[in-house]
């Protein structure tokens, strides 16, 4: 039993490992991708305001200052790619939880089961 229990701590430890790292991939999805919306946005609002400033005035052409702003960049989370990327990261994730979720589950029963048969459970095992 103790040799089972082992297995599943290491087992649960390697788990934790990716889940952190999915984690952190994710947040640096979220983070750049919002970055560089923001810098795009910005200078996407620059030219139409040099634009306007330019056309003041003649109104037939302001629909191109509009069409412009219509091309602006949407949040990270509306991007299909990189959505259905960081749905599948987020699903890796839950799957890895899960499964530390049972895995520590598992090894307090077999640590129970250990106690109950007068074994004893040192730290560094």
């Amino acid at each position: 039993m103790k040799a089972q229990r082992k297995n599943k701590i290491a087992e649960r430890k390697t788990l934790k490992s990716r889940v952190d790292k999915l984690r952190k991939i994710v947040s640096s999805i979220d983070n750049k991708m919002d970055d560089d919306v923001k810098d795009i946005n910005k200078q996407l609002e620059k030219c139409t305001s040099n634009l306007r400033e330019s056309i003041r005035g003649y109104s037939r052409h302001m629909t191109v200052a509009a069409e412009i702003d219509a091309i602006k960049e949407g949040n990270s989370a509306y991007e299909t790619d990189i959505s259905s990327c960081r749905n599948n990261l987020t699903s890796e994730m839950q799957r890895c939880q899960s499964r530390i979720d049972t895995l520590t589950g598992e090894i307090n029963s077999l640590e129970y089961q250990i106690k109950e048969q007068g074994g004893t459970i040192y730290f560094w095992e």
